[in-house]
């Protein structure tokens, strides 16, 4: 029997993840939001001190559910919208007010636009859909050398930050991306790595430093928390 059975507005169910139901007799909506099972998790935190016995208010736990249900709702409406054409389009708006028109979209012929949601770092398959689209003429041409990403973790940090990490570890996992959709991934043993050395100079002279002729868009340097 579900809550609904019951004519009751808020119910709860717990299995692989929380999820909160508010249904709305009146108009017969039903209302859902999941909580997964983290760590610190903001929606966890104030689920425990909404539904605390001593606390529980229906208005303020109803509120609560439609409240980050719209949330979710209006994430995913803006992420199905965000695209190159939208980036390209915004560029052109802005551009337009100073510029010709036809400047515009002379100039802005020469780029590519990525439109990519971040993933989590996981190691042999991460982040491979991060670059899409990008031919290798149009990197080439631009001579724009590819973008070096730092990570602690699933954290992008700053070169001081990661140098320090990298002393402390002496390796790190390397993730190379092409304009051909080819992923490689290797180890970077740095035993030898010292206080007084340049990192991306460091860097820059492994294989990177042949991107124009490899077709490398994206390198991603990843140590453990």
């Amino acid at each position: 029997m579900s809550h609904t059975d019951l004519r009751l507005s808020i119910g709860v169910l717990v299995c692989e993840k929380l999820y909160l139901y508010f249904y709305n007799h009146s108009d017969n909506k039903n209302d859902c939001l999941e909580i997964p099972f983290e760590k610190d998790n903001e929606l966890g935190i104030k689920f425990m001190e909404l539904f605390n016995k001593n606390n529980f208010d229906v208005e303020k736990a109803r509120d609560f559910i439609q409240s980050e249900t719209k949330n979710k709702n209006d994430i995913s409406n803006i992420k199905t919208e965000i695209s190159e054409e939208l980036v390209k389009n915004l560029l052109t708006e802005h551009f337009i007010k100073i510029y010709d028109k036809d400047v515009v979209e002379s100039a802005l012929k020469g780029f590519s636009f990525i439109c990519s949601e971040r993933k989590s770092m996981n190691d042999a398959g991460m982040l491979k859909n991060i670059i899409q689209n990008t031919g290798n003429s149009s990197y080439n041409k631009n001579e724009t050398p590819p973008e070096v990403v730092l990570l602690i973790g699933d954290r992008e940090v700053e070169p001081r930050e990661f140098k320090d990490k990298l002393l402390q570890k002496k390796s790190a996992k390397r993730f190379w991306y092409y304009n051909n959709g080819q992923t490689e991934e290797d180890f970077w043993n740095a035993y030898s790595f010292k206080v007084d050395s340049n990192l991306l100079g460091n860097i820059h002279s492994t294989k990177y430093r042949n991107w124009k002729t490899s077709g490398l868009v994206k390198l991603v340097c990843k140590i453990p928390e």
